[in-house]
């Protein structure tokens, strides 16, 4: 079992942690940033509930469980393992996604946290471009605006569909599987583009090697 779910095992460690899903997608957000942030930082934005209620145990337990799903994931970008954890699958009803996007949207939280690191490392790549030398001559926010779009639209359907007509929504449900396919290497440019910029930055907590 991992740490993860020992966690989530644990009724009274749950109860201050959102789904499951949710938490490892935030986790991958945090694991992704250019410049990752202290526990002490990251865990609050995660943690619900008064934690100060909590005995030294419980909240130790909580701590070394998040912190070692942290590595897991910087120890799985170093490999260039699958991104998308095994349980994230497209499905056509919303019951049979519910992973994937619950997966997404910690992404996405995770990464509205994070947006002053990566808005800071992208003003010293530009200030500094032989330190940070990226791998493509398109602009860094766009390359990222095109993987946020994705992760958007995958982390929640329904609102997708309900900002389209008819005949829009109709192509959308038609794209949709197709458009799930190309989210591991949207995943993989996410992660790339990161450690891109995470050159520019010094006295990194933890550094990792962008895929090829």
């Amino acid at each position: 079992m991992s740490d993860l779910k020992h966690l989530y095992a644990n009724q009274e460690v749950a109860t201050l942690l959102p789904d499951e899903y949710f938490t490892r997608g935030f986790i991958f957000a945090v694991a992704t940033a250019p410049d990752i942030p202290l526990p002490e930082v990251w865990m609050p934005w995660l943690i619900q509930g008064q934690g100060n209620t909590l005995s030294t145990h419980i909240i130790d337990n909580l701590a070394d469980g998040l912190m070692n799903t942290l590595r897991d994931c910087l120890q799985n970008m170093r490999d260039e393992n699958k991104l998308l954890p095994e349980g994230c699958k497209w499905a056509k009803e919303k019951a049979g996604r519910r992973n994937l996007e619950h997966w997404l949207t910690g992404l996405l939280e995770g990464h509205r946290q994070l947006e002053p690191c990566w808005q800071k490392a992208w003003k010293l790549a530009q200030e500094k471009p032989e330190k940070a030398p990226l791998a493509t001559g398109e602009d860094p926010a766009k390359r990222l605006r095109r993987c946020l779009k994705l992760f958007t639209l995958l982390a929640d359907v329904e609102l997708a569909k309900a900002a389209r007509d008819e005949a829009q929504v109709s192509a959308l449900e038609d794209n949709l599987p197709i458009l799930y396919k190309q989210l591991p290497s949207m995943l993989a440019e996410y992660v790339r583009l990161a450690g891109e910029l995470a050159q520019a930055l010094p006295n990194q907590f933890e550094m990792f090697n962008p895929p090829k």
